[in-house]
């Protein structure tokens, strides 16, 4: 069997477990790329900076790292030359080529550059503080970040916006270098991921990694791609990748609460930080946390299905229930909020159990 046929994941006679281990592999390419993008910021001019770490990719995914540098590579020249055409038109503050991507800062209130009013553009809605578009063949994408201040009201900077988009960005570029994988390549005929649950991963992974609090509410009304609804009305009307959904929303808010507590931990100070410095199941938790809500976010842009994203991360939640001090922890403050928690904002799973019950219950299976 092609192995590519691996990534449909519903077809019974396609072991699951193959399919997810290569997005595994996909998604450990893209943590990496989704830390470094943590380095990106943006002046209060509007002057763009990019980190200065690269990334050196070994073992099986060398050969992802190696077709991601071959893509860049082959734009590289045109790259450059669409950054520096685009800083010279009106309106434009910064413009630079970094992974690929034209990236372009610009004050709406004052002007919007052509390279966003051409034609091919997409349409800026009102009250877009960023947006990356995929590339027109000059280069791999565009990210424009407006600095208008109408729009920088809400308290999120421009360097956030950049990383949020930054993050749509390196999921596609990671996207683009594994198709050329025959083990990464979905099969054309597979229907398994749909378009609308592609542009709900999509806009779930780079919302996850910048902890936008509506991506982690159950009932909050969401923008992903050209629809607007809550969770389970942004998959898709099949009931199997609603009731996934409704299940992966209760592993988000449980990452959600276990990133609180760690959070906690590290500002602890006193006799509080003392007890944890003498603790290894707590400073094994502090030393790891961080990497595994990168890698959860990853998993949920690698994966080519919402029943696919809600399996890898509840593997990653039983992971985490491992540790002793986190386990008792995380229970202790789930069960403290959920019953003054505001109606409709916390998990209910797939088959009507309610947060707690679901999230420590799945453990104990």
């Amino acid at each position: 069997m092609d192995a590519s046929k691996f990534l449909q994941g519903r077809d019974p006679e396609i072991p699951s477990e193959d399919g997810d281990r290569y997005i595994k592999l996909h998604a450990k390419i893209l943590s990496a790329m989704d830390a470094m993008a943590f380095g990106f910021s943006i002046s209060q001019e509007g002057k763009i900076s990019k980190p200065t770490n690269g990334i050196t990719f070994n073992g099986e995914e060398a050969e992802i790292g190696e077709n991601i540098a071959t893509l860049l590579n082959e734009k590289r020249a045109s790259t450059n030359k669409k950054a520096e055409e685009t800083k010279k038109q009106e309106g434009v503050i910064d413009a630079m080529n970094s992974l690929g991507a034209v990236i372009v800062t610009y004050d709406s209130s004052k002007k919007i550059p052509e390279i966003f009013l051409s034609p091919g553009s997409a349409e800026l809605e009102e009250g877009t503080r960023g947006h990356w578009t995929p590339g027109n063949g000059e280069c791999l994408g565009i990210i424009g970040i407006d600095l208008n201040p109408e729009k920088r009201r809400s308290g999120i900077s421009s360097t956030t916006s950049l990383i949020h988009e930054m993050h749509h960005h390196l999921r596609a570029l990671s996207n683009l270098a594994t198709a050329t994988d025959k083990k990464m390549s979905t099969d054309p005929k597979d229907t398994s991921g749909t378009y609308v649950q592609e542009r709900y991963l999509d806009e779930l992974h780079s919302s996850f990694l910048q902890r936008k609090p509506e991506w982690f509410t159950a009932g909050a009304r969401l923008y992903a791609g050209e629809k607007v609804g809550k969770h389970e009305e942004l998959v898709g009307t099949n009931p199997e990748d609603i009731k996934a959904v409704k299940n992966l929303i209760c592993y988000l808010q449980g990452i959600h609460y276990a990133d609180q507590i760690y959070n906690k931990m590290k500002n602890a100070s006193g006799s509080l930080q003392k007890e944890l410095s003498e603790n290894a199941e707590a400073q094994k938790f502090l030393t790891e946390f961080p990497d595994v809500f990168i890698k959860c976010g990853a998993l949920i842009g690698a994966s080519k299905s919402v029943k696919q994203a809600e399996r890898l991360l509840e593997e990653e939640w039983k992971m985490l229930l491992k540790n002793t001090f986190f386990e008792k922890n995380i229970k202790r403050s789930i069960e403290e909020v959920e019953p003054t928690a505001p109606v409709g904002t916390m998990g209910v799973s797939g088959t009507g159990e309610k947060l707690s019950t679901f999230l420590f219950k799945t453990f104990l299976q």
